[in-house]
């Protein structure tokens, strides 16, 4: 085996193969043969290379905007298929309508997204990748005002769920019903256009004319435009992408195809485990599409809009997933649960399986089956199980109810309160809607806390072992009630023994809040700041925040942190602000505080008690000296000074007294803290 190391290690021959046809990799284990199998999949995946290559075929074209923009009549007109909608007709989901169009520059698949709201949390999943074009929607008879601020968010939403390393995609500005003052209305766009472009800069390739038309005109010149557009952008969209070799062609035209057509005959579902589709595709396109390789040939299929990786699951086609899985669950014309009224979102596992049933009864298509509708909506965090009833779920997508009054009153013994907010960076970043629901999932599940649901919200109660131990308990909330999310609130409270626990459970919830936007909102730009102390502990609603910065700046001056509302100013205490839930020693009463500076003054053996402390707490002997030469006060000012500190806590304080023997102020704080 070490000479095999070796070997491979010189870049010895790993497509050499023995008098029995065998390869190296086929005669190791463990690591070294991990690695043999890889390097041979590179070698054989560079020879699949040099037999030809491809680029992908097939170009994502995503409909965005508001409901009723015209966004489904424009992708029927443009691809011949489907009906016009009526008035009262809506898209649920997203509609997937893959079509050639020579005129467009061949195979497109149209991406139809449903404009409203609560159909805005699967978007994202569909927006990533690299051989995309995103066809921007809006009704031209709008306000200039009112487009701007529609395309603001849009745009902010198609950023917010692409990765920084997704290159720049390409965006066409098209105005519906156009038919009427055509030219101002088309003057009125470019002026949208530029203030776009000055706004995401090099975020977004936005075409340099928007295409004002009315969408239900066949024959009219602009839709041909409009499909001269598509097939100059597609050539772009081609060009950037990466090539694979040609055999992942055949995946495409021969074995997805092959796939779909076995799964629907036994009813299976168009998904498969991504083992088990590795193994398909070895044995039926090359067996060295394996590891990385294999992922780069899902990429490719990915990109063109054939097929959604899941991670542990694929489906094997979009549609099927968008309108056969997805709008049974989340639209009000099949869930059972709408038309019982329940406002929390519960459904039982039957509540499902009615809505697929009668999915399939009035569009003619197979029955998904429950349990395999229930294992991709989980993974997708669009329901979690409902912990103590096996067959019930919630539908976070679907809760009508807004927090209860009750959930979060003030308490008497709830004395430490500290809060953080997760908030965007700028004004053309959101936090895509995915993100929250994802949060409400991971909370949901786990085993250490109680967990209430509601609209935009999550109160969190730790479980403790001790029945008569007060628990802490968090509340996490969408910051703001616009059309967007552009912060996140997580406040903490507790007893007032529980500073350090309090903390520390913040800390950990910021942390999944920040784990689930990079997640699903990987192209959001965040800061973090905190909360004002003196709102949330009255418990008022929409409290100010403080950036870093802010704190820093305040610290260095006087301690006070002040911003300026509507009505009067507003400030807080920076020890106070970082203090609460991080065992810092604010919580001290005055009287307290000025008894333990007056006992510090006092000399001992040895020299006066302030300086040997202010040297354990880490203060240097020149800072020591310059408080005993301008004050006879020295103890007060080195304690406040040190209180700024971010390591000043309760417990360093008492190691340090405890180390100097000084007993009787240790006592003090006990008593205090007990």
């Amino acid at each position: 085996e070490k000479t095999a190391k070796l070997l491979l290690d010189h870049y010895a021959n790993v497509n050499a193969i023995d008098k029995r046809g065998r390869y190296p990799h086929q005669m190791t284990h463990g690591q070294l043969r991990v690695k043999l199998l890889a390097r041979w999949a590179k070698a054989q995946y560079d020879e699949l290379l040099k037999q030809g290559t491809v680029r992908p075929e097939q170009v994502k074209v995503c409909f965005i905007g508001s409901p009723k923009a015209g966004k489904t009549t424009l992708a029927v007109v443009l691809t011949g298929k489907g009906t016009l909608p009526g008035e009262e007709d809506r898209t649920a989901g997203i509609d997937v309508i893959v079509v050639d169009i020579p005129e467009a520059g061949g195979r497109l698949a149209f991406y139809d997204t449903a404009g409203h709201a609560i159909f805005h949390n699967t978007h994202s999943l569909f927006f990533s990748g690299t051989c995309i074009i995103f066809a921007y929607v809006v009704d031209t008879s709008l306000k200039k005002e009112e487009i701007l601020e529609d395309a603001v968010y849009f745009l902010a939403f198609v950023k917010s769920a692409r990765s920084i390393e997704d290159p720049t995609p390409h965006v066409i500005f098209f105005g519906s019903r156009g038919e009427k003052g055509k030219k101002s209305k088309k003057a009125m766009c470019y002026q949208v256009i530029d203030v776009l472009k000055e706004k995401f800069g090099d975020s977004f390739e936005i075409y340099k004319d928007p295409i004002i038309l009315d969408c239900r005109d066949e024959s009219s010149e602009d839709i041909h435009v409009a499909k001269t557009v598509f097939a100059e952008i597609k050539g772009k969209c081609i060009a950037g992408a990466s090539e694979v070799p040609s055999v992942c062609q055949k995946m495409r035209q021969d074995v997805l195809p092959l796939l779909r057509r076995q799964r629907n005959e036994i009813q299976a579902g168009l998904f498969m485990a991504k083992d088990d589709l590795r193994e398909f595709v070895r044995g039926s396109v090359s067996e060295v599409l394996i590891g990385e390789l294999f992922d780069r040939l899902l990429s490719y299929l990915e990109d063109g809009g054939e097929i959604v990786d899941l991670s542990d699951e694929v489906i094997l086609e979009v549609q099927w997933l968008c309108s056969n899985v997805m709008a049974p669950a989340m639209s009000d014309r099949y869930f059972p649960i709408h038309a019982v009224g329940n406002a929390n979102g519960i459904a039982t596992i039957e509540d499902l399986g009615y809505a697929l049933q009668q999915f399939s009864k009035v569009h003619g298509t197979p029955p998904v089956r429950r349990d395999a509708a229930i294992k991709i909506l989980r993974h997708l965090r669009l329901c979690f199980p409902l912990k103590g009833h096996p067959n019930a779920y919630q539908f976070p997508t679907l809760i009508e109810e807004s927090q209860r009054e009750e959930m979060w009153q003030k308490e008497a013994h709830k004395l430490v309160y500290v809060g953080r907010r997760v908030q965007c960076e700028s004004e053309i970043e959101i936090i895509a809607p995915a993100v929250f629901l994802l949060i409400q999932s991971m909370m949901a599940e786990r085993q250490d806390v109680m967990v209430d649901v509601w609209k935009g919200g999550i109160k969190a109660v730790k479980i403790t072992e001790d029945d008569d131990q007060i628990p802490i308990e968090a509340l996490i909330e969408i910051a703001d009630e616009k059309r967007a999310i552009t912060a996140i609130d997580v406040v903490v409270r507790g007893p007032a023994y529980s500073e350090g626990e309090c903390k520390k459970f913040v800390d950990e919830l910021v942390f999944e809040v920040m784990k689930a936007k990079d997640d699903r909102s990987p192209g959001t730009a965040v800061v973090t700041s905190l909360l004002s102390y003196t709102q949330i502990s009255k418990h008022q609603q929409h409290p100010i925040s403080y950036l870093q910065s802010e704190v820093e700046a305040a610290r260095s001056k006087d301690g006070v942190v002040r911003t300026r509302k509507a009505r009067g100013a507003m400030f807080d205490h920076v020890i106070k602000l970082l203090a609460v839930g991080n065992d810092h020693i604010i919580l001290i009463s005055s009287k307290t505080y000025s008894e333990i500076c007056n006992l510090l003054d006092l000399t001992i053996e040895g020299g006066q008690a302030w300086t040997q402390v202010g040297e354990l707490l880490g203060l240097d002997r020149a800072q020591l000296h310059k408080y005993w030469m301008s004050s006879r006060r020295s103890a007060r000012r080195m304690m406040d000074d040190w209180r700024r500190c971010l390591d000043a806590t309760t417990p360093r304080l008492i190691e340090a007294l405890e180390t100097i023997d000084r007993a009787d102020i240790v006592d003090l704080l006990k008593d205090m803290i007990a």
